[in-house]
């Protein structure tokens, strides 16, 4: 990251986000604060143009390990998401605000290049994916080059789709054991993010503007009504175009001498879905919720034992498969083929029928042989 300015610890930039959904047809602007301080971050955005919402606030805070993601619907209820991975990337124009200003101290600490999406709208199969579980699990090859002064922000930042049709599923995402048709087979660019007008802010260099595309096939959706035995594969054979772009501008930027709290601070009611109950390959997506404040994951687990500290009301675990799917191009590792089903359902439901044929017909049988030895 290079050395750390003299002058103030952290910095705050204002400024507009434009999501223009290409394939949608759609523009949403999103009004933004980031406030950075060492390998904290908050994000702080009102989105203008959801329904019955026209004014939600949003914000999206770390420490550089877990994240809270939440939803003020109301002074007095908040719904918030807390995942394992500093990167708000289900949220397509979070993630790009994330890699604009907030992304250095994590870009400088990853040991590879194999790294999460910062977006992944439209970067599985071309869907319009937003999907925590599915933000979490997928990982691609990815290229940057950091600014060369503090805080040493990406000046470009590309992820490369390595040809292996990843769709969107209960799971997070899922391979459907099938490759893009030919160019894209072995892979291409689904992900180009360039940052400009790099400026010294108290020792700080941040960008003013910022954009990020996401490049995908197109499903041809008309080609499958018309021809229903089309697979997945053949509805992703068009070209790869442009279907999504994020802008970022700057209005103000400025150096601070502040803090970050963190997890952050709690106005009302919150519903709350924890997804850092990790084991083994297993995640846990813990449900709760909370009426004064978030609490750590060390009070949470002390809280099923003692119940207090806070206002606590339900506390429920929902578990669901969770496999990190590294690239099966790199691992040579090929989908394990499963072995057909109806054997045993067939076998259940004959052995469903001898059961009934005995428990009717056996015992009849039995009661008139009984009754012709006695004669």
């Amino acid at each position: 990251m290079g050395a750390v300015p003299t002058g103030l610890p952290g910095y705050r930039v204002r400024g507009v986000a434009l999501a223009h959904d290409i394939a949608a047809e759609r523009e949403s602007p999103y009004d933004f604060e980031v406030l950075v301080v060492s390998n904290r971050w908050r994000i702080d955005a009102i989105a203008h143009h959801i329904i019955n919402a026209p004014r939600l606030k949003i914000t999206a805070a770390s420490d550089g390990e877990c994240l809270y993601h939440l939803m003020h619907h109301h002074p007095e209820f908040t719904s918030v998401e807390v995942t394992p991975l500093p990167i708000p990337n289900w949220d397509h124009w979070l993630g790009t605000i994330w890699l604009t200003y907030c992304s250095a101290a994590y870009l400088a600490s990853q040991k590879t290049n194999w790294l999460p999406l910062p977006v992944i709208m439209y970067a599985l199969a071309g869907q319009p994916t937003i999907d925590v579980i599915a933000g979490l699990a997928v990982r691609q090859e990815t290229y940057w080059r950091p600014h060369r002064e503090p805080p040493g922000l990406p000046e470009w930042f590309v992820s490369l789709c390595p040809g292996e049709i990843l769709v969107a599923s209960t799971y997070g995402a899922e391979w459907i054991g099938e490759r893009y048709l030919p160019p894209y087979e072995e892979g291409f660019t689904n992900i180009l993010f360039r940052a400009d007008s790099f400026r010294d802010i108290s020792g700080w260099h941040l960008p003013r503007e910022a954009v990020l595309e996401v490049w995908s096939t197109e499903l041809q959706i008309e080609e499958f009504r018309r021809n229903r035995r089309k697979t997945l594969r053949d509805l992703l054979g068009g070209p790869i175009r442009r279907r999504l772009i994020v802008t970022i501008r700057a209005s103000s930027m400025e150096g601070v001498n502040a803090d970050i709290q963190f997890p952050p601070a709690l106005s009302g009611g919150s519903s709350v879905k924890d997804w850092r109950w990790e084991n083994d390959q297993v995640l846990a997506m813990v449900r709760h919720w909370f009426t004064n404040r978030l609490p750590s994951r060390a009070e949470l687990l002390a809280s099923e034992r003692k119940r207090e500290g806070y206002d606590y009301v339900r506390f429920t675990n929902v578990i669901r498969p969770f496999t990190l799917l590294p690239s099966r191009s790199r691992q040579n590792v090929e989908p394990a083929s499963e072995a057909p089903r109806w054997p045993w359902i067939a076998a259940v439901v004959l052995a469903g029928l001898l059961v009934w044929v005995w428990k009717t017909r056996g015992s009849a049988l039995y009661e008139r042989l009984s009754g012709s030895k006695q004669s």
